[in-house]
């Protein structure tokens, strides 16, 4: 459960970052289209993402986990490509918002496993 809310939570937050910041990436300004984009990443990452890891393992272990960006990337374009809500603009502005998305949901996953870590018996 813990994760879920950490990448949805770190997937808004991320999307609004590259939103504000990166050239070529658009959201249209509603809050809950944002909402509903962060979503479709969410459960591209808890669904989608371990099927690929696991059919890519060899490139990720060659390139030393630097695959896993190539991996959320196309996360990334699908929910572009499914939703019309997010408009990305290029490869370079995909690259930029990938890192930026995946940096911010490392970040709120890190603070949410200090605060809510396991008690020990």
């Amino acid at each position: 459960m813990l994760s879920l809310i950490s990448y949805f939570t770190g997937n808004i937050l991320g999307l609004l970052i590259a939103n504000q910041y990166i050239d070529g990436f658009e959201i249209s300004a509603n809050l809950k289209h944002v909402a509903i984009i962060a979503l479709l990443l969410t459960m591209g990452n808890i669904v989608v993402r371990p099927i690929l890891k696991m059919i890519f393992a060899p490139l990720i272990w060659i390139t030393l986990g630097l695959f896993i960006i190539i991996i959320n990337a196309s996360i990334l374009f699908a929910v572009d490509f499914i939703s019309n809500l997010i408009t990305i603009n290029g490869l370079e502005a995909l690259i930029y918002s990938t890192l930026t998305i995946s940096i911010s949901v490392v970040i709120i996953k890190s603070i949410l496993r200090f605060f809510f870590k396991p008690k020990p018996l």
